[in-house]
């Protein structure tokens, strides 16, 4: 199956705020503008453990700024107390035209994220395209025992084959 939304877009939500979600995945395709994610598009102070997805998630841009397309999570961050991530995977193709923080796993993350990884290629175009990575776009939080095997190709040389942006 395939999803298409505009603004937080998810296979399992849109949006997901102070909540919880375990051993949840999914394999439909995701598209968006932006806070675009392969099962959550924007995730607020909650907690992920042993979720993953399989499907492609393609970023439209147009959207917000922060841009925020990623192969599990769109936007990853806290609210009263900072979002935790465990045990997530995912392996389908990231791309987007002319977005920003894009990455396999997460697209931006300001929560702490851990053992988990991404497979999947990422590719961006477009001349505003930026912060691209094959875990995670942009990082403000931790990251621990992580990884990404995809490639990366975007028209920003200097974000090419990294695992983050």
């Amino acid at each position: 199956g395939s999803i298409k939304g505009a603004n937080y877009v998810g296979a399992l939500a849109g949006q997901m705020t102070d909540g919880g979600v375990g051993l949840t995945y999914s394999s439909a395709a995701v598209e968006g503008k932006s806070l675009v994610g392969g099962l959550v598009g924007g995730s607020f102070g909650s907690v992920m453990v042993n979720n993953y997805a399989t499907g492609d998630v393609t970023g439209l841009g147009g959207g917000s700024n922060v841009g925020a397309i990623g192969g599990l999570v769109g936007l990853f961050t806290g609210r009263t107390t900072p979002g935790f991530m465990s045990g997530g995977y995912a392996s389908g193709k990231v791309s987007g035209t002319d977005v920003q923080n894009v990455g396999g796993l997460v697209g931006l993350s300001a929560s702490v994220i851990m053992n988990s990884y991404a497979t999947g290629d990422v590719s961006v175009s477009g001349a505003t395209s930026k912060a691209v990575g094959g875990l995670i776009g942009a990082i403000s939080g931790g990251a621990t025992n992580v990884y990404s095997t995809g490639q990366v190709s975007s028209a920003d040389s200097s974000t090419s084959k990294r695992s983050v942006g």
